[in-house]
């Protein structure tokens, strides 16, 4: 369930424990349910944070405060924590239902060319920063995401389009392997699939089939 705006005190250690940690920061789960994230250093720029709050991009997590340090006008703004709504996994067999994977593909792409178009580049995508349930596929911890203006946006899309390609691959690859232990053939037939540059093809390539299941499956 989706919390609302409604501050709380989330940087007080007596409101919340300890839910997890990554490279960038140590996150901890609130009293009302939400989760803060303290950054570990204190060279995180909060824009990008504060506009993928302001975008409010589809299948992505929704960011419900920041803070960031306001000691002196002339100090450079850093983020300290923010915080977001839970969102737990779920067991979804994404290589089994295509129907739901190319839709939330769907989403996502549409998504990445909102942040292309905001001169956003992603960073840190894996396994670990997208969380799969039944209501979506999500992208959270997007604070090391950077702001390149004197990007050209073609330049950006294609390179966000790429890292959002090559995580889709490891998701399912990860996926493909546990289901298959022995499916050599399997894994190279989703491998030559993903090294086509163009997600769009690829999702074209998919949609007669339905599953990635039944389209590894199919001999050549």
């Amino acid at each position: 369930m989706r919390k609302d705006n409604k501050s709380v005190n989330f940087l007080n250690p007596l409101d919340r424990k300890e839910f997890d940690h990554g490279s960038f920061g140590v996150i901890y789960e609130n009293n009302d349910g939400t989760l803060t994230k303290v950054m570990r250093f204190d060279n995180t720029s909060p824009y990008v944070i504060l506009k993928i709050r302001e975008l409010n991009l589809e299948n992505f997590y929704h960011v419900l405060e920041i803070k960031s340090n306001t000691i002196k006008p002339t100090t450079k703004e850093y983020l300290q924590a923010y915080r977001m709504e839970k969102i737990l996994r779920e067991d979804v067999d994404l290589l089994e239902d295509n129907n739901y994977l190319i839709s939330n593909i769907r989403i996502l792409i549409n998504s990445f060319n909102t942040l292309t178009d905001n001169y956003i580049l992603v960073n840190d995508l894996h396994e670990d920063n997208i969380i799969i349930n039944k209501d979506g596929m999500h992208m959270i911890d997007c604070e090391s995401y950077r702001y390149y203006p004197e990007y050209q946006v073609e330049q950006i899309k294609e390179y966000n389009l790429r890292k959002l390609r090559e995580l889709l691959y490891d998701v399912l690859s990860v996926r493909l392997n546990r289901k298959c232990r022995l499916g050599f053939l399997k894994q190279v037939r989703l491998k030559e699939l993903f090294n086509n540059p163009d997600l769009e093809e690829i999702l074209k390539i998919l949609e007669p089939y339905s599953s990635v299941m039944e389209y590894v499956k199919k001999k050549k």
